[in-house]
């Protein structure tokens, strides 16, 4: 079985549509990449932001993980922007 690597071009593209796919349940508007990191299986997280009014800050940010191989997007998670690996700031 060969993999099919993606470059971050294409995880940010895959990402991007995955979230405009889901319009009718995240009302996505000025959708923002703010994140990419390559894991060391090779699965990318791709972290984006998206304006959503009444939030605290008027933005959400959703991690992505996208499997290389298949190019299907694995998990959409929460993205709290004030902790950074296990930190806060």
């Amino acid at each position: 079985m060969s993999v099919m690597n993606i470059n971050v071009k294409g995880a940010v593209a895959i990402a991007m549509d995955y979230v405009r796919s889901l319009d009718d349940l995240i009302p996505a508007d000025q959708l923002r990449l703010e994140e990419t990191i390559r894991q060391d299986n090779g699965h990318w997280l791709i972290t984006l932001s998206f304006r959503t009014p009444g939030s605290f800050d008027d933005r959400s940010y959703k991690t992505l993980e996208i499997d290389p191989e298949t190019k299907e997007v694995l998990a959409m998670r929460i993205r709290n922007p004030q902790i950074i690996d296990g930190g806060t700031f």
